[in-house]
């Protein structure tokens, strides 16, 4: 996994915040936030984050929105150059539902889709997790698995996260992984210009056919 000083410009890595709430189902409202880490080939190309954030919007937040129940509701995505520090997250209105009608799993039932790097370890791996899924996404017998048309709705997702996407400007962006950008408190080579980035390109995704559980999502009745 290479790691990098970059400084503040060119742009380089991108990190995306698709925004959504949950419609409250027993309790108050939920948000449901999904993130993403993409780097580009090439720096030399002008770019901005109405460009990033629409063709991440085609590529990959639309098969997401479709593969969720209706109680989810798309409301932005947020966007920030990563390599520097200073940047702020500009945030991008969207009002998307979810595709899929009836009943819906509690919020703490997600669909995992990991992320893998060619090389090991925990910091090298990454995964999202994806809800609220619905009743019709597993199938009496089998209640604990994903069933074959929720599978392959989010396969879809995850074809779409490994094949990242090109904006309109001609950059194309594909998914990394961030070593320590996940640790409690934040890394301090994200605080500060230049910015010492370990990374490595995500080069294969898959789905988790068992359904999974996030208690620490788990609601307090009203």
């Amino acid at each position: 996994m290479p790691t990098v000083v970059f400084p503040a410009t060119p742009v380089a890595f991108a990190r995306i915040d698709m925004n959504g709430v949950i419609a409250a189902g027993g309790s108050t409202n939920r948000k449901g936030i999904f993130t993403f880490t993409f780097m580009r080939l090439l720096y030399v190309l002008p770019v901005t984050k109405v460009e990033v954030e629409a063709a991440f919007q085609a590529a990959i937040a639309v098969p997401i929105v479709a593969a969720l129940n209706a109680r989810y509701t798309q409301t932005f995505n947020a966007v920030r150059w990563l390599n520097d520090a200073t940047n702020a997250f500009t945030k991008i209105p969207r009002a998307l539902p979810g595709a899929i009608a009836g009943d819906a799993m509690t919020t703490i039932n997600a669909a995992y889709v990991i992320k893998q790097t060619g090389l090991r370890g925990a910091a090298y791996r990454g995964s999202n997790h994806f809800y609220p899924l619905s009743e019709s996404d597993s199938t009496a017998g089998t209640e604990d698995l994903l069933n074959a048309g929720a599978l392959v709705r989010f396969n879809t997702i995850a074809a779409a996260i490994l094949a990242g996407f090109t904006d309109a400007g001609g950059s194309v962006w594909l998914p990394v992984q961030i070593a320590g950008a996940g640790s409690r408190p934040p890394q301090t080579f994200l605080r500060t210009n230049p910015t010492n980035i370990t990374y490595a390109l995500i080069n294969q995704t898959a789905v988790q056919s068992r359904i999974g559980s996030m208690t620490h999502r788990k609601v307090k009745s009203i």
